[in-house]
C-alpha cells in the first residue's frame, strides 16, 4: 500500500495540472480565437500555431503520466482506493484522450491549414466544456477519494 500512495499522488498532481490548463484554454485561449478573426487570415494560422507548438510540451508530458498512473493504479487496485473510483478515473481519462484525438486534433488541423472559421471556432469552443468537466469531475473525484481514503491510510 505504501508503494502505491506516490503513484496516487503523482497521478493527482498530473490530472490537476491537466485541470488548470483546460480551464485556461477554456476561458482564455479558445475564447481568444473569436477575438482575433479580424487579423489577416495567414496571422490567424500563425497564432492557431503558435498555440498548438507551446501548449503541446505542456499537456503531452502530463497526458502520458496521467494515463500510466491511472493504469497502474487500476491494475494495482491499492486497497485504500475503491475500486469504482480507480474504473471512473480510468474511462474519463480514455475519453478525454479519445475525443482529444478524435476531435479536438483535427479540429486544430483545420485551423491551421484553412485558418478562420466562425463555426469550427464556436465548435471548439462549445465542445470543450466536454473535456473541462471530464478534467474538473476526475480531479473532484480523486481528491474526495484521496481525502476519505487518508484517515484509514495515516
Amino acid at each position: 500500500m505504501k508503494e502505491i500512495m506516490p503513484v496516487f499522488l503523482i497521478h493527482v498532481v498530473a490530472c490537476a495540472l491537466m485541470c488548470g490548463v483546460i480551464w485556461e484554454v477554456q476561458q482564455i485561449q479558445y475564447p481568444m480565437f473569436k477575438h482575433i478573426q479580424s487579423l489577416p487570415n495567414n496571422l490567424f494560422k500563425t497564432t492557431v500555431q503558435f498555440h498548438v507548438r507551446r501548449i503541446q510540451p505542456i499537456v503531452g508530458p502530463a497526458m502520458l503520466i496521467e494515463g500510466i498512473t491511472a493504469g497502474l493504479l487500476l491494475v494495482t487496485e491499492p486497497i485504500f482506493l475503491p475500486k469504482w473510483s480507480l474504473m471512473f478515473n480510468f474511462a474519463v481519462y480514455i475519453f478525454t484522450i479519445a475525443l482529444t484525438g478524435l476531435v479536438f486534433v483535427p479540429m486544430f488541423t483545420r485551423l491551421q491549414q484553412e485558418g478562420w472559421s466562425e463555426s469550427l471556432v464556436k465548435r471548439l469552443c462549445n465542445l470543450n466544456w466536454i473535456r473541462t468537466v471530464a478534467w474538473t469531475t476526475r480531479l473532484i473525484v480523486l481528491v474526495i477519494v484521496g481525502l476519505k481514503s487518508s484517515v484509514r491510510v495515516l
